[in-house]
């Protein structure tokens, strides 16, 4: 039988293997938790333009917190640019995207930087889109390649929804109502103004 006291190296031994190799695969851990935190994240996703409500933009965005490097896209049919129209009659037939970039790349994408591209209006995209477009984007951080992300292009979700102007929006639209009016208006006509009688059933005469 084999003394006790051989045995103890052994165990020790053991031990720092086991040790050894549990502090490596932590490390890992950590290792892919901080790349995973400094890394670039581009994601392509349908979003309503808040300016012009019946407009659907496709949107390119690093979301991560890297710079992204040559991001390209792959789809699994072509994709139709500038579909506008809000009436399927009238709605016509487009040619597929070309010249654009998500067509022909992104160099550099700065974390948080976006891309955005005219797609069209629910009609037309209706008309000319046909059944949902699968995306791959692909991308790197300068040295390797990232995980690449998907998306899947479609207007399906956006029929018998209400979108909700910004409040942006609705300032944008009352100063170009101001701008035209100061447009029309000539400096050598004289300005008429109309005194309206305030009526008896007027609240604030009640409350005077």
């Amino acid at each position: 039988m084999q003394d006790l006291g051989d045995m103890a190296p052994i165990a020790t031994f053991g031990a720092t293997a086991v040790l050894a190799i549990i502090t490596f695969f932590y490390w890992r851990a950590v290792q892919r938790q901080v790349h995973a935190q400094t890394s670039p994240c581009v994601i392509l996703y349908a979003s309503i333009d808040q300016s012009r409500l019946s407009i659907i933009q496709l949107v390119v965005k690093n979301i991560g917190t890297a710079m992204a490097y040559g991001v390209q896209f792959k789809f699994s049919a072509p994709v139709p640019h500038r579909a506008f129209g809000l009436d399927m009659a009238k709605a016509k037939t487009v040619e597929p995207m070309s010249r654009v970039p998500l067509i022909d790349g992104i160099p550099t994408l700065a974390p948080g930087e976006t891309r955005r591209i005219d797609w069209g209006q629910i009609a037309g995209l209706t008309k000319n889109l046909g059944k949902p477009i699968e995306a791959i984007c692909s991308f790197t951080d300068g040295k390797a390649d990232m995980p690449p992300t998907r998306a899947v292009l479609e207007v399906d979700s956006y029929l018998m929804t209400v979108a909700v102007e910004s409040e942006l929006a609705r300032i944008d639209h009352k100063l170009e109502k101001i701008a035209r009016v100061v447009e029309r208006y000539d400096p050598w006509r004289p300005i008429r103004v109309q005194v309206v009688p305030t009526s008896p059933e007027d609240p604030e005469e009640e409350d005077s």
